[in-house]
């Protein structure tokens, strides 16, 4: 491999990554004025219900799939692919974690102990 193809291989690596970039940029900013998990308005901040969370989750997933962004084709990278992937499961996760907090606080004595402040 000369000097002149690892050069070569870079910069078309380069060009896809920015091309996945815009893609990029456009899924945070969605998720951006989703509030998902806390509002962040001057009347309405503050941490989110499970049940609107859930509600906010779903309408971010609606709109990347309306604007095209779900669509492994949009994507340059496999990598790109694979993060969206996990960027979803991470948020269905932290979904979950405030539902298992919900049922920890209406139960929040187990055995004597206080398991968890309920501040869901």
């Amino acid at each position: 491999m000369t000097v002149c193809s690892i050069n070569t291989t870079r910069n078309t690596n380069e060009r896809a990554l920015q091309s996945d970039l815009y893609s990029w940029r456009e899924i945070f900013q969605i998720y951006l004025e989703a509030e998902v998990f806390e509002a962040v308005g001057e009347r309405t901040r503050g941490e989110r219900t499970v049940e609107e969370s859930e509600k906010r989750l779903q309408q971010f997933a609606e709109r990347v799939t309306q604007n095209g962004l779900g669509d492994k084709r949009k994507f340059k990278l496999k990598q790109s692919i694979e993060a969206l992937e996990t960027f979803l499961g991470l948020n269905l996760f932290i979904l979950n974690v405030k539902k298992v907090g919900i049922l920890f606080c209406s139960s929040s004595w187990i055995h004597g102990f206080l398991v968890l402040p309920c501040k869901f």
